[in-house]
């Protein structure tokens, strides 16, 4: 297995020479710089990533970051290194490398870092350290993909894995993530926003009003929105299948959702509580905890309105606690 460095060596300093050979060494380095200007070698200015094929033999595009760390860019690199294991490094090293251009930023966090790589076939596997699981969704999402792309550049290899020490990486799910592809990873809508998809289970209300069913689907979740978020965008936009109804009024806002130490804390404006729908209210309030709950990282959900949770639900549900997940209400 190769051992990948984290930083390149730093060239030692040198001192300046004066003398005979001062005038010569100012020519020659003018002439260096005018020829990287004329042949585009090293960085570039941010581009669209919408293109995943490499640009040309020997160059490479180096994905970055955006300064507001929201969306991917690239830089152009050119080697002449033709070797796929020492290209995996050299790479590597580039895409930690803090850009020269100021309004781009190394996708990878200066403390993430792999400790192997191995090729099996056209596959290649990077095992991170430990480091990497403390990133953000967002964060992760745009490194993932950064590497991912990056690497899917080399001739041989088709597909990227990913591994946390000797273990498959999950997502946040607790989904393995597979084989990777720069393809995997779409610019959304006019290419601002990195999106993924999300296997979801979300509950609506049955025929009637009286019992929640179930109504599974994929969803996109963008490096601007939370998981949590996502799913209960999804809820609001209502039902797909025929006969389910919606729980949640259409204009309803999210003012606010996290999640922390398995409970998922929501906020919604005061349309909430004005929801004309014909439910029964624990179907609607179970609509949201069910679906919040079926991602792993949750166990309760704890619903306010505007910000305040001490209030009755139609003056059935207390929502001054967090609830639990309620599947005696489901419809199988």
């Amino acid at each position: 297995m190769d051992q990948i460095p984290n930083r390149g060596d730093k060239a030692p300093h040198r001192n300046r020479k004066s003398g005979p050979f001062l005038y010569l060494r100012v020519c020659l380095a003018l002439l260096l710089l005018l020829s990287l200007a004329l042949f585009g070698c090293g960085e570039a200015e941010p581009q669209s990533t919408a293109s995943t094929e490499p640009p040309g033999s020997g160059v490479y595009r180096i994905y970055t970051c955006n300064q507001t760390q929201t969306a991917l860019t690239y830089r152009l690199y050119q080697t002449d290194t033709t070797e796929a294991a020492v290209l995996v490094n050299e790479l590597w090293r580039e895409l930690r490398a803090i850009p020269d251009n100021y309004e781009q930023t190394s996708a990878i966090p200066e403390d993430v870092s792999i400790s192997q790589t191995r090729m099996e076939g056209s596959i290649l596997y990077l095992h991170f350290t430990e480091e990497y699981s403390k990133m953000t969704a967002i964060r992760e999402l745009l490194c993932r993909a950064a590497i991912v792309r990056t690497m899917t550049q080399l001739e041989n290899v088709t597909a990227v894995s990913f591994y946390l020490g000797d273990e498959p990486m999950k997502n946040r799910t607790g989904v393995s993530l597979g084989l990777m592809q720069g393809s995997d990873f779409i610019d959304h809508v006019n290419n601002d926003e990195l999106v993924s998809s999300l296997q979801v289970v979300l509950y609506f209300a049955a025929p009637g009003g009286r019992s929640l069913v179930r109504e599974s689907r994929t969803i996109p979740v963008t490096v601007a929105m939370s998981q949590e978020k996502a799913l209960v965008s999804q809820l609001i936009a209502g039902p797909q299948e025929n006969g389910h109804l919606p729980t949640l009024p259409a204009g309803l806002e999210v003012l606010s959702i996290l999640t922390k130490d398995g409970i998922c804390y929501i906020s919604f404006d005061k349309s909430f509580t004005e929801n004309t729908l014909d439910l029964l209210p624990e179907v609607v309030i179970y609509s949201l905890v069910n679906s919040l709950t079926e991602l792993p990282a949750i166990n309760q959900v704890q619903i306010s309105v505007e910000g305040s949770a001490s209030r009755i639900f139609k003056e059935t549900v207390s929502l001054e606690s967090p609830l639990e997940r309620n599947l005696r209400i489901v419809t199988e």
